[in-house]
């Protein structure tokens, strides 16, 4: 006989979508529960949100405007101009929930310019306040460090300042400095560590904090001409990111800043810990365990097993993401939604039994099917069989399992998933009500 737990809303997801939808479920005054396995995107990300970016450099929700606008499958266009203007709201909620790593947003409603390393530069509407070096709002005057590290793999200051020189103003000059700068820090003399996260592990050890801020201020009175700012890789402590940024700071005489990140990132995983720590100061309960099995009922979802527990939900909210996330898979030689096995489509044809191949594209620039595909769901947000009929009349989904976007190339990602981890929390407790 298994324990039986009745939930009013029974999150599946512990990702951004998820917490945030959890998050807006248990502040509506519902009682909710997470299924939240290991892993997931939101841990892989960079850890800055990406809502919406545009050539014009406009408000983020102008150009949220304009891809709902122009691509009518998107989750901004399905959701409708009601549920686009939720999107600060929605922010501000992940900002609460996720307080550990300070998420920060411009007031004007801009994205901010960031530099990332790859030295390219890419607009996010929120990040860490660990990355928050605004590009735009530099001086001229302003001479930016690029930071190399000697034991670090895969990384080259040399590389990252030329490229961002470039990326700032092709084929003219840059409208402040940039150099790179080495420093010598590595686990020992001649050796390297295995990953960001193993040199993120070492900086939480205040001596080792101590060594590297003494190396980098020697690489800087070595290199002849003093920084205003200094940008490093994404490998600072997990734990105490800005206050390893204080003591640089201090020895330095410099503001220092990470470059955003590129997955597997430690900002990522600083992201997927501020999640969990920010569900447990709610109240919220988190479970790490998968989904079993389910009971369906008259269009409704009335049982869900996970852990040996057998949970009672009066809503459901699917946030379980994409490939990374293990939302969607082909394991079974068929892509498919693996919680309820629901259809995946790309436009308004199902793909479930497609060959991948098929869904993809022979250039970059080129539509990708296989990136969009998802989930079809109604206003909603509740998902359809192949038939294209409501699945469950009390389940919503939220996030990167949705189809109709490509995160990447519409610069929409974790954007996505807030506003529609928003709003599928407050269907799934306006169903309570009705």
């Amino acid at each position: 006989m298994h324990e039986t737990i009745p939930v009013d809303v029974l999150v599946i997801g512990g990702g951004v979508a998820g917490a945030v939808a959890a998050a807006r479920a248990s502040a509506l005054g519902s009682k909710v529960v997470v299924l939240a396995p290991a892993g997931g995107a939101s841990a892989l990300s960079s850890g800055a949100i990406d809502v919406a970016d545009s050539l014009a450099a406009e408000p983020w929700a102008n150009a949220m405007q304009d891809i709902a606008r122009e691509n009518p499958w998107h989750p901004y266009a399905r959701v409708g101009e009601a549920g686009r203007v939720h999107m600060r709201a929605a922010l501000s909620l992940l900002q609460d929930v996720a307080k550990g790593v300070s998420l920060c947003m411009r007031e004007d409603g801009h994205n901010h310019l960031l530099a990332t390393q790859f030295g390219t530069v890419k607009r996010c509407a929120m990040v860490q306040k660990s990355a928050l070096l605004d590009l735009g709002e530099l001086w001229s005057d302003a001479v930016v460090g690029v930071v190399g590290v000697s034991g670090l793999l895969g990384f080259s200051a040399k590389s990252v300042a030329q490229m961002l020189r470039f990326s700032l103003a092709p084929g003219e000059e840059a409208p402040f400095h940039v150099m790179p700068l080495e420093v010598d820090f590595a686990p020992s003399p001649g050796s390297l560590w295995r990953s960001p996260l193993e040199a993120s592990a070492a900086l939480d050890d205040p001596l080792v904090v101590q060594s590297f801020a003494k190396s980098l201020s020697e690489a800087i009175t070595a290199c002849g001409r003093s920084p205003t700012h200094l940008l490093l890789p994404a490998f600072l402590s997990r734990q105490n990111a800005m206050g390893v940024i204080g003591i640089l700071e201090q020895e330095t005489g410099c503001i220092v800043r990470e470059l955003l990140a590129t997955p597997h990132s430690v900002p990522g995983l600083r992201l997927a810990s501020a999640l969990q720590a920010g569900l447990k100061a709610l109240g919220i309960e988190t479970c790490s365990a998968k989904v079993e099995s389910f009971e369906l009922e008259a269009h409704k979802i009335v049982g869900v097993k996970a852990g040996g527990i057998f949970y009672i939900p009066k809503t459901v909210v699917l946030a379980t993401g994409k490939y990374l996330g293990g939302g969607i898979s082909n394991h079974t030689g068929q892509l498919r939604e693996q919680v309820f096995g629901l259809p995946i489509w790309e436009k308004d044809r199902v793909v479930t039994e497609a060959f991948v191949g098929d869904l993809t594209a022979g250039g970059p620039a080129e539509a990708q099917p296989l990136f969009s595909a998802g989930l079809v769901y109604d206003e909603q947000l509740r998902p359809y069989n192949a038939y294209k009929e409501l699945f469950a009349l009390n389940l919503f989904a939220a996030g990167a399992v949705l189809g109709g976007f490509e995160p990447a190339k519409d610069a929409t990602a974790l954007g996505v998933s807030v506003l529609t981890g928003y709003l599928a929390g407050g269907y799934a407790k306006r169903s309570l009500q009705g």
